[in-house]
C-alpha cells in the first residue's frame, strides 16, 4: 500500500513540475499603429476584421490582451527593447528580432500619382515614416524624398504637390480620398501579407504559443484574402484566352474520351486511392501518379505550364473532383472536398481566395473553369502566381 501511495504522490508531484513554458501566456501587451482622429474614423472594414482576428485568436487561447496605440516606428522600437510583447500588422521581413505569425490579413499595395502632372518627373517619393512600405521601398532602391507621420498627413502633402508619388494600401486610400477632388492615377504594385510579430522572449518562455496561435487563425479568419472584382476578371480572362483558347485541337475530344471511360469511384475507393497517392508522394516512387502524369492530356498541361511563368499548376478533373490529368504531381488525388470544386456548383467558373505559400513567398489563386465536352463536363483548374499576372496586366489600374 505504501508503494502505491508513494507512486501516486510522485505522479501528482510530476504534474506540478511540468515546465510553465508549455502553458500559454496569461496576458500580452501588443502595439499597433496610432492614428489621428480623421484616419481612425476611416479605418477599413478589412483592417477592423483583421484586428478582430487577432483578438479572437487570443481569446480562444485564453490569453488576455492590452492594445497600445503607438507611432509605427516607436512600436517596433519598443518591441526590440522588450517593453511590449508584440506588434501588428507587420510584413514578413519588417521586424527582424521577432517571431512572426502566419498571415492574418492581406494588403493590396498600389502606386499613386497625379493624372495630369505637368512637368513633374515622378522622382519625389513620399512615405509614412517607419512604415513597412517605406522599409520595402528602400530595399527596392527607392529613397524617400518626404516622410509623414501617418497616411492622413501624407495624402494632405500629396494634394499640396509636396512630392510626386507614393505607395499605399488600396482600401485605406480609397476611404481617405472618398469625396475628394484629387485627380489621381494608380497601378498595382504587390500584395503584402500582414502578420503579428511577437518578441523572442515570448517565444522563449512559451515555445508552443506560436504554433497554437497559428492554428487558431483559420478558425477566426474572415475572408480577408478575396481578390477584387477587376483582379478576378483578370485571372478569368487569362485562363479563358491564354489557357483554354490555346489548348490543342485534339485536347477536348481526348478529354471527352477520358470522361466517357471513367467510372466514378466509391467513397471507400477514393480513400484507398488517396492513401496510395500520399504514400507515393512520400516515397517519390510514382506508379499511380506516374500513370496520370504520363498520359497525353497531362503532357499538354505540363507543356502549357512551362510556357507561362504565371502558371503554377494545371489539372483536369471530373465534375466531382477525381483527377484525370495534371501538369505536376498534386498533393491530393481527389479535389472534390476542396472549394476549387465545391465552389463551382451552378457556376461556369470560380476564382479562389488568395493563399500565401510561405515556402516560396508567393501568392496563389486558383481559377476553376467548367470545360464542356461531348461526353459531359470536366473541370480545368489553373493555379496562378497572381502577383506576376497582375503586374503583367496594364489594365489592372482600377481597384
Amino acid at each position: 500500500m505504501e508503494r502505491i501511495l508513494s507512486k501516486l504522490l510522485f505522479f501528482i508531484a510530476s504534474l506540478f513540475s511540468i515546465p510553465s513554458s508549455y502553458a500559454q501566456p496569461e496576458s500580452l501587451v501588443l502595439a499597433t499603429h496610432s492614428r489621428v482622429s480623421g484616419e481612425y474614423i476611416h479605418r477599413t472594414e478589412q483592417e477592423l476584421q483583421a484586428t478582430k482576428v487577432v483578438l479572437c485568436v487570443l481569446a480562444n487561447l485564453g490569453v488576455k490582451s492590452e492594445i497600445l496605440m503607438l507611432p509605427w516606428a516607436r512600436a517596433k522600437r519598443e518591441l526590440e527593447r522588450g517593453n511590449i510583447d508584440g506588434v501588428f500588422f507587420t510584413s514578413p521581413s519588417e521586424v527582424t528580432q521577432s517571431l512572426r505569425s502566419q498571415p492574418v490579413t492581406l494588403e493590396h499595395w498600389y502606386r499613386y500619382q497625379k493624372k495630369n502632372p505637368g512637368q513633374a518627373a515622378y522622382d519625389r517619393l513620399g512615405v509614412v515614416r517607419g512604415s513597412d512600405i517605406e522599409h520595402w521601398l528602400i530595399e527596392q532602391g527607392q529613397e524617400p524624398y518626404m516622410q509623414a507621420p501617418d497616411l492622413h498627413q501624407l495624402l494632405a502633402q500629396f494634394a499640396g504637390d509636396r512630392f510626386d508619388y507614393f505607395v499605399a494600401d488600396r482600401n485605406r486610400v480609397s476611404l481617405l480620398l472618398a469625396g475628394s477632388d484629387v485627380d489621381i492615377a494608380h497601378s498595382f504594385v504587390r500584395f503584402a501579407a500582414k502578420t503579428v510579430s511577437f518578441s523572442l522572449e515570448v517565444a522563449r518562455l512559451h515555445p508552443d504559443f506560436m504554433t497554437q496561435f497559428n492554428r487558431q487563425i483559420s478558425h477566426c479568419n474572415p475572408r480577408v484574402t478575396r481578390l477584387s472584382e477587376s483582379q478576378q476578371n483578370t485571372a478569368v480572362n487569362f485562363v479563358a484566352n491564354d489557357v483554354i483558347a490555346a489548348l490543342p485541337e485534339q485536347f477536348l475530344p481526348r478529354a471527352a474520351k477520358y470522361l466517357s471511360e471513367h467510372r466514378p469511384m466509391s467513397e471507400a475507393a477514393i480513400v484507398q486511392t488517396e492513401t496510395l497517392w500520399a504514400q507515393e508522394l512520400a516515397s517519390q516512387e510514382y506508379h499511380l501518379i506516374g500513370d496520370i502524369l504520363g498520359n497525353p492530356l497531362s503532357q499538354v498541361l505540363t507543356a502549357m505550364e512551362a510556357q507561362a511563368d504565371v502558371i503554377r499548376e494545371i489539372m483536369l478533373t471530373t465534375e466531382n473532383g477525381e483527377l484525370l490529368a495534371m501538369s505536376r504531381p498534386t498533393s491530393d488525388y481527389w479535389q472534390g472536398d476542396e472549394s476549387k470544386i465545391t465552389g463551382l456548383s451552378g457556376r461556369h467558373f470560380r476564382v479562389s481566395a488568395l493563399k500565401f505559400d510561405d515556402s516560396v513567398s508567393e501568392f496563389l489563386a486558383h481559377v476553376s473553369y467548367r470545360l464542356p465536352t461531348q461526353q459531359g463536363s470536366g473541370v480545368l483548374i489553373v493555379g496562378l502566381q497572381i502577383e506576376k499576372l497582375l503586374l503583367n496586366t496594364p489594365k489592372i489600374n482600377t481597384p
